[in-house]
Protein backbone atom coordinates (compact mmCIF):
# COMPACT_ATOMS: atom_id res chain seq x y z
CA UNK A 1 0.00 0.00 0.00
CA UNK A 2 1.81 3.19 -1.15
CA UNK A 3 1.59 6.12 1.42
CA UNK A 4 -0.68 9.50 0.51
CA UNK A 5 -0.49 12.60 2.17
CA UNK A 6 -3.24 15.47 1.25
CA UNK A 7 -3.97 18.77 3.23
CA UNK A 8 -6.63 21.27 2.05
CA UNK A 9 -6.02 25.15 3.71
CA UNK A 10 -8.81 27.42 3.62
CA UNK A 11 -7.12 30.88 2.59
CA UNK A 12 -10.20 32.95 2.23
CA UNK A 13 -13.77 32.55 1.07
CA UNK A 14 -13.60 30.13 -2.08
CA UNK A 15 -10.01 30.04 -2.07
CA UNK A 16 -7.94 26.70 -0.76
CA UNK A 17 -4.31 25.70 -0.54
CA UNK A 18 -4.47 22.30 -1.54
CA UNK A 19 -0.93 19.83 -0.35
CA UNK A 20 0.07 16.94 -1.17
CA UNK A 21 3.57 14.62 -1.74
CA UNK A 22 3.52 15.85 -5.61
CA UNK A 23 3.37 19.75 -4.64
CA UNK A 24 1.74 22.56 -3.54
CA UNK A 25 -1.43 24.15 -5.32
CA UNK A 26 -4.31 26.23 -5.16
CA UNK A 27 -8.04 26.14 -6.03
CA UNK A 28 -10.79 28.53 -6.02
CA UNK A 29 -14.64 28.45 -6.59
CA UNK A 30 -18.32 28.01 -6.14
CA UNK A 31 -20.27 24.87 -5.29
CA UNK A 32 -20.46 23.19 -8.66
CA UNK A 33 -17.58 24.77 -10.24
CA UNK A 34 -14.04 25.37 -9.28
CA UNK A 35 -10.57 26.14 -10.89
CA UNK A 36 -7.18 24.99 -9.38
CA UNK A 37 -3.58 24.97 -10.61
CA UNK A 38 -1.31 22.63 -9.06
CA UNK A 39 1.98 20.66 -9.94
CA UNK A 40 0.21 19.00 -12.77
CA UNK A 41 -0.90 22.23 -14.66
CA UNK A 42 -4.80 23.80 -14.66
CA UNK A 43 -7.71 21.43 -13.75
CA UNK A 44 -11.26 23.16 -14.53
CA UNK A 45 -14.45 21.07 -12.77
CA UNK A 46 -17.74 21.76 -13.12
CA UNK A 47 -20.55 19.49 -11.39
CA UNK A 48 -24.40 19.36 -10.72
CA UNK A 49 -25.07 18.90 -6.94
CA UNK A 50 -26.24 16.43 -5.63
CA UNK A 51 -26.17 14.11 -8.89
CA UNK A 52 -22.73 12.88 -8.82
CA UNK A 53 -22.27 14.33 -12.35
CA UNK A 54 -19.50 16.27 -13.50
CA UNK A 55 -17.14 17.77 -15.87
CA UNK A 56 -13.14 17.93 -15.71
CA UNK A 57 -10.84 19.30 -18.11
CA UNK A 58 -7.18 19.47 -17.91
CA UNK A 59 -4.66 22.03 -19.23
CA UNK A 60 -1.20 20.21 -18.28
CA UNK A 61 1.61 22.70 -18.21
CA UNK A 62 4.63 20.22 -18.67
CA UNK A 63 7.84 20.76 -20.61
CA UNK A 64 8.75 17.22 -20.34
CA UNK A 65 9.07 14.68 -23.56
CA UNK A 66 8.88 11.46 -23.29
CA UNK A 67 11.80 9.07 -23.17
CA UNK A 68 12.18 6.90 -26.05
CA UNK A 69 15.31 5.69 -28.47
CA UNK A 70 14.29 7.31 -32.48
CA UNK A 71 14.89 9.35 -33.64
CA UNK A 72 18.30 10.10 -31.52
CA UNK A 73 20.03 6.49 -31.64
CA UNK A 74 20.67 4.08 -34.23
CA UNK A 75 17.84 2.03 -33.70
CA UNK A 76 14.55 1.96 -35.32
CA UNK A 77 11.90 2.01 -32.77
CA UNK A 78 9.03 2.56 -35.47
CA UNK A 79 6.96 -0.15 -34.72
CA UNK A 80 7.55 -0.85 -31.27
CA UNK A 81 4.43 0.69 -28.97
CA UNK A 82 6.85 0.57 -25.89
CA UNK A 83 8.77 3.22 -27.73
CA UNK A 84 6.32 5.73 -29.05
CA UNK A 85 6.71 9.38 -28.28
CA UNK A 86 4.31 11.84 -26.40
CA UNK A 87 5.07 15.43 -26.84
CA UNK A 88 3.77 17.85 -24.53
CA UNK A 89 3.47 21.52 -24.89
CA UNK A 90 5.77 23.93 -23.21
CA UNK A 91 3.34 26.51 -21.91
CA UNK A 92 5.07 30.42 -21.01
CA UNK A 93 5.73 31.17 -17.48
CA UNK A 94 3.83 34.02 -17.62
CA UNK A 95 1.04 32.19 -18.06
CA UNK A 96 1.47 30.54 -15.13
CA UNK A 97 1.80 33.88 -13.46
CA UNK A 98 -1.36 35.04 -14.57
CA UNK A 99 -3.55 32.19 -13.39
CA UNK A 100 -1.89 31.66 -10.18
CA UNK A 101 -2.26 35.82 -9.33
CA UNK A 102 -5.97 35.57 -10.30
CA UNK A 103 -6.81 32.36 -8.00
CA UNK A 104 -4.82 34.13 -5.06
CA UNK A 105 -6.66 37.81 -5.56
CA UNK A 106 -9.85 35.49 -6.11
CA UNK A 107 -11.77 37.50 -3.42
CA UNK A 108 -11.13 40.93 -4.30
CA UNK A 109 -12.53 42.22 -7.49
CA UNK A 110 -9.50 41.50 -9.62
CA UNK A 111 -8.91 38.50 -9.10
CA UNK A 112 -11.75 37.08 -11.27
CA UNK A 113 -10.47 38.96 -14.84
CA UNK A 114 -7.14 38.09 -14.23
CA UNK A 115 -7.60 34.53 -13.73
CA UNK A 116 -9.53 34.84 -16.93
CA UNK A 117 -6.97 36.44 -19.09
CA UNK A 118 -4.69 33.39 -17.95
CA UNK A 119 -7.05 31.26 -19.10
CA UNK A 120 -8.08 33.21 -22.53
CA UNK A 121 -3.99 32.91 -22.97
CA UNK A 122 -4.34 28.99 -22.97
CA UNK A 123 -6.73 28.56 -25.50
CA UNK A 124 -4.62 31.53 -27.42
CA UNK A 125 -1.68 29.91 -27.13
CA UNK A 126 -3.15 26.84 -28.54
CA UNK A 127 -3.83 28.54 -31.93
CA UNK A 128 0.39 28.40 -32.62
CA UNK A 129 1.34 26.16 -35.17
CA UNK A 130 3.69 24.83 -33.10
CA UNK A 131 1.35 23.18 -30.28
CA UNK A 132 -1.51 22.25 -33.46
CA UNK A 133 1.59 20.38 -34.69
CA UNK A 134 2.36 18.72 -31.73
CA UNK A 135 -1.23 17.86 -30.90
CA UNK A 136 -1.50 16.27 -34.70
CA UNK A 137 1.58 14.03 -34.25
CA UNK A 138 -0.10 12.75 -30.21
CA UNK A 139 -3.03 11.75 -32.65
CA UNK A 140 -0.87 10.36 -35.68
CA UNK A 141 0.99 8.10 -32.64
CA UNK A 142 -2.11 6.96 -30.81
CA UNK A 143 -3.10 6.11 -34.52
CA UNK A 144 0.20 4.29 -35.24
CA UNK A 145 -0.12 2.45 -32.16
CA UNK A 146 -3.55 0.79 -33.22
CA UNK A 147 -2.12 0.28 -37.01
CA UNK A 148 -4.24 2.14 -38.14
CA UNK A 149 -1.46 3.71 -40.33
CA UNK A 150 -3.67 5.53 -43.23
CA UNK A 151 -4.73 8.10 -40.44
CA UNK A 152 -1.33 7.93 -38.69
CA UNK A 153 0.01 9.30 -42.44
CA UNK A 154 -2.65 12.10 -42.77
CA UNK A 155 -2.16 13.20 -39.49
CA UNK A 156 1.59 13.49 -39.57
CA UNK A 157 1.37 15.23 -42.96
CA UNK A 158 -1.11 17.54 -41.47
CA UNK A 159 1.56 18.07 -38.57
CA UNK A 160 4.30 18.41 -40.97
CA UNK A 161 2.49 21.39 -42.57
CA UNK A 162 2.06 23.43 -39.02
CA UNK A 163 5.76 22.56 -38.46
CA UNK A 164 8.18 21.45 -41.19
CA UNK A 165 11.45 21.61 -38.55
CA UNK A 166 10.16 19.31 -36.42
CA UNK A 167 12.11 16.76 -35.55
CA UNK A 168 10.20 13.90 -34.44
CA UNK A 169 7.32 14.99 -36.85
CA UNK A 170 9.98 14.66 -39.73
CA UNK A 171 11.67 11.24 -38.44
CA UNK A 172 8.03 9.40 -38.34
CA UNK A 173 6.79 11.23 -41.91
CA UNK A 174 10.17 9.98 -43.08
CA UNK A 175 9.53 6.13 -41.81
CA UNK A 176 5.79 6.12 -43.47
CA UNK A 177 6.92 7.47 -46.64
CA UNK A 178 9.45 4.95 -47.30
CA UNK A 179 7.97 1.24 -45.21
CA UNK A 180 4.39 2.04 -46.35
CA UNK A 181 4.09 4.53 -48.77
CA UNK A 182 7.08 3.61 -50.86
CA UNK A 183 7.85 7.23 -51.87
CA UNK A 184 11.26 7.45 -51.84
CA UNK A 185 11.95 10.51 -53.02
CA UNK A 186 10.12 12.23 -49.81
CA UNK A 187 11.85 10.04 -47.13
CA UNK A 188 15.44 11.18 -49.39
CA UNK A 189 14.13 14.16 -48.54
CA UNK A 190 13.40 14.39 -45.43
CA UNK A 191 16.32 11.74 -44.30
CA UNK A 192 18.13 15.18 -46.11
CA UNK A 193 16.23 17.76 -43.93
CA UNK A 194 16.90 15.41 -40.71
CA UNK A 195 20.61 15.38 -41.11
CA UNK A 196 20.87 19.13 -41.20
CA UNK A 197 19.58 19.02 -37.44
CA UNK A 198 21.38 16.12 -36.09
CA UNK A 199 24.16 14.94 -38.83
CA UNK A 200 26.01 12.88 -36.85
CA UNK A 201 23.08 10.40 -36.46
CA UNK A 202 23.37 7.03 -38.03
CA UNK A 203 19.99 6.15 -39.00
CA UNK A 204 19.29 8.95 -40.77
CA UNK A 205 22.22 8.27 -42.91
CA UNK A 206 21.29 4.96 -43.32
CA UNK A 207 17.65 5.91 -44.25
CA UNK A 208 19.32 8.49 -46.64
CA UNK A 209 21.38 5.23 -47.85
CA UNK A 210 18.38 3.16 -48.25
CA UNK A 211 16.34 5.87 -50.10
CA UNK A 212 19.44 5.91 -52.61
CA UNK A 213 19.11 2.67 -53.03
CA UNK A 214 15.77 2.75 -53.89
CA UNK A 215 16.18 5.40 -56.26
CA UNK A 216 18.91 3.60 -57.63
CA UNK A 217 21.37 6.12 -57.21
CA UNK A 218 23.60 3.20 -55.85
CA UNK A 219 26.72 5.26 -55.85
CA UNK A 220 25.77 7.83 -53.82
CA UNK A 221 24.33 4.87 -51.27
CA UNK A 222 27.83 3.28 -51.44
CA UNK A 223 29.25 6.34 -50.46
CA UNK A 224 26.98 6.92 -46.99
CA UNK A 225 27.52 3.46 -46.86
CA UNK A 226 31.20 2.85 -46.47
CA UNK A 227 31.00 5.69 -43.61
CA UNK A 228 28.88 3.48 -41.85
CA UNK A 229 30.35 0.31 -41.99
CA UNK A 230 32.36 0.94 -38.33
CA UNK A 231 29.07 1.19 -36.70
CA UNK A 232 27.83 -1.80 -34.61
CA UNK A 233 24.48 -1.01 -34.25
CA UNK A 234 23.44 -1.32 -38.12
CA UNK A 235 26.84 -3.10 -38.93
CA UNK A 236 24.72 -6.20 -40.43
CA UNK A 237 22.11 -3.36 -41.99
CA UNK A 238 24.62 -2.01 -43.63
CA UNK A 239 26.69 -4.87 -45.25
CA UNK A 240 23.79 -6.28 -46.77
CA UNK A 241 22.38 -3.23 -48.45
CA UNK A 242 26.61 -2.11 -49.39
CA UNK A 243 26.74 -5.67 -51.18
CA UNK A 244 23.48 -5.10 -52.71
CA UNK A 245 24.42 -1.68 -54.00
CA UNK A 246 27.81 -3.11 -55.52
CA UNK A 247 25.64 -6.16 -56.88
CA UNK A 248 23.04 -3.60 -58.54
CA UNK A 249 26.23 -1.68 -60.58
CA UNK A 250 27.84 -5.11 -61.68
CA UNK A 251 30.97 -4.97 -59.27
CA UNK A 252 30.48 -8.57 -58.55
CA UNK A 253 33.84 -9.02 -56.98
CA UNK A 254 33.42 -5.94 -54.40
CA UNK A 255 29.47 -7.31 -53.93
CA UNK A 256 31.34 -10.89 -53.32
CA UNK A 257 33.83 -9.43 -50.56
CA UNK A 258 31.08 -7.26 -48.34
CA UNK A 259 28.61 -10.10 -48.16
CA UNK A 260 31.23 -12.39 -46.87
CA UNK A 261 31.27 -10.24 -43.96
CA UNK A 262 27.69 -10.59 -43.47
CA UNK A 263 25.17 -13.17 -40.90
CA UNK A 264 26.22 -15.81 -43.48
CA UNK A 265 27.18 -18.60 -41.28
CA UNK A 266 24.74 -17.80 -38.71
CA UNK A 267 22.36 -21.13 -38.25
CA UNK A 268 19.24 -19.58 -36.93
CA UNK A 269 17.62 -18.08 -40.17
CA UNK A 270 16.90 -15.05 -39.58
CA UNK A 271 15.80 -11.94 -42.37
CA UNK A 272 19.21 -10.54 -42.57
CA UNK A 273 20.95 -14.36 -42.58
CA UNK A 274 18.01 -14.67 -45.34
CA UNK A 275 19.07 -11.93 -47.28
CA UNK A 276 22.58 -11.65 -46.96
CA UNK A 277 23.07 -15.72 -48.15
CA UNK A 278 20.36 -14.85 -50.82
CA UNK A 279 22.39 -11.93 -52.50
CA UNK A 280 25.71 -13.71 -52.07
CA UNK A 281 23.94 -17.05 -53.91
CA UNK A 282 23.11 -14.51 -56.45
CA UNK A 283 26.72 -13.16 -56.49
CA UNK A 284 28.42 -16.20 -57.01
CA UNK A 285 25.84 -17.12 -59.85
CA UNK A 286 27.02 -14.11 -61.30
CA UNK A 287 30.74 -14.76 -61.17
CA UNK A 288 30.63 -18.62 -62.27
CA UNK A 289 30.98 -20.10 -59.03
CA UNK A 290 27.75 -22.38 -59.06
CA UNK A 291 29.11 -24.64 -56.55
CA UNK A 292 29.09 -22.05 -53.44
CA UNK A 293 25.65 -20.31 -55.44
CA UNK A 294 23.88 -23.59 -54.64
CA UNK A 295 25.22 -24.14 -51.20
CA UNK A 296 24.07 -20.46 -50.32
CA UNK A 297 20.81 -20.83 -52.30
CA UNK A 298 20.08 -24.13 -50.71
CA UNK A 299 20.09 -22.33 -47.18
CA UNK A 300 17.65 -19.98 -47.84
CA UNK A 301 15.37 -22.14 -50.06
CA UNK A 302 15.25 -24.96 -47.06
CA UNK A 303 14.16 -21.93 -44.77
CA UNK A 304 11.10 -20.38 -47.22
CA UNK A 305 10.43 -21.91 -50.49
CA UNK A 306 8.34 -18.72 -51.29
CA UNK A 307 11.65 -16.38 -50.74
CA UNK A 308 11.63 -13.53 -52.73
CA UNK A 309 12.06 -15.28 -55.91
CA UNK A 310 14.20 -18.80 -54.96
CA UNK A 311 11.91 -21.04 -57.08
CA UNK A 312 13.46 -19.38 -60.20
CA UNK A 313 16.47 -21.38 -58.92
CA UNK A 314 15.35 -24.20 -58.11
CA UNK A 315 16.39 -26.26 -61.04
CA UNK A 316 20.02 -25.41 -59.14
CA UNK A 317 19.18 -26.54 -55.62
CA UNK A 318 17.24 -29.77 -56.50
Amino acid sequence: MGFRFRKSIKLSKGVRLNLSKKGVGVSTGIKGARVGVGPRGVRQTVSIPGTGMSFVKENRLSSTKANYDAPNSGQNTFTDSTTLPHKKVKYPKKIWFFIILGLLTIPIFIGMPILIYGLYNINRYKQKDEVKAISLFNDAIKKLANDEHSLAIDLLSKAYRYNPDDEDIMYYLMMYSYEYLNDYENSLKLSQKLLVLNEDNVFYKYCLASSYYKLKKYNKAIKLLQELQSNKELQEEVIILLGKSFFKLGKYNLALEVLNRGPVRRRNPDPSMMEARYYLGLTCLKLGNNSRAKTHLSAVYSNDINYKNIQSYKHLIT
